[in-house]
C-alpha cells in the first residue's frame, strides 16, 4: 500500500508525481486507487476486478517488462468513419439514380421529336393527296 499525502491538488488540473517501484517478476498488475477528500471521505474508487470496471479504458495498471496492450484496436471503423462512407455512397447513388433519369428524359424528348416529325410529315403527305392530282 502507498499512500500520498501532502497538499491538496487544485480543482481542474491534472497533478502528477512519480512512483518508482521494484516488481518481484515480470508482468500486469493492476492497481486499486482510493481517492480521498481533505476530510478523509472516499471520493472515488478504482477496482481490480474486471467485470465491476465502469471503464475498461481506465484501469491502473503497472506493466512490469511486459508491453502494454494497446487501447484501440485499429481494424475497426469508428462511427463517424461508417456515417461518412454512407453518406458518400448515398450521394453517389443519387449522382447515378439522377444521371439515368436525366438521360431517359433527354432520349423521350428526342424520340417525341422524331414522332413529331414523322406526323407533320404524314400530315403534309395526307394534304397533298387530299388535294388531288394537279390539272
Amino acid at each position: 500500500m502507498l499512500r500520498f499525502r501532502g497538499p491538496a491538488f487544485s480543482p481542474f488540473t491534472c497533478p502528477s508525481f512519480a512512483i518508482v517501484v521494484t516488481a518481484p517478476a515480470r508482468g500486469a498488475y493492476p492497481m486499486t486507487v482510493v481517492q480521498r477528500d481533505a476530510h478523509g471521505k472516499v471520493t472515488a474508487k478504482t477496482t481490480t476486478d474486471p467485470a465491476q470496471r465502469l471503464s475498461p479504458g481506465y484501469a491502473p495498471t503497472v506493466y512490469a517488462g511486459v508491453k502494454p496492450p494497446s487501447t484501440s484496436s485499429g481494424t475497426s471503423l469508428s462511427g463517424t468513419a461508417i456515417a461518412g462512407i454512407a453518406l458518400l455512397a448515398a450521394g453517389v447513388l443519387m449522382a447515378i439514380a439522377l444521371g439515368r433519369r436525366a438521360l431517359r428524359a433527354r432520349r423521350a424528348g428526342e424520340r417525341e421529336g422524331e414522332l413529331q416529325d414523322r406526323l407533320d410529315e404524314f400530315r403534309k403527305q395526307t394534304r397533298d393527296r387530299s388535294e388531288g392530282p394537279p390539272p
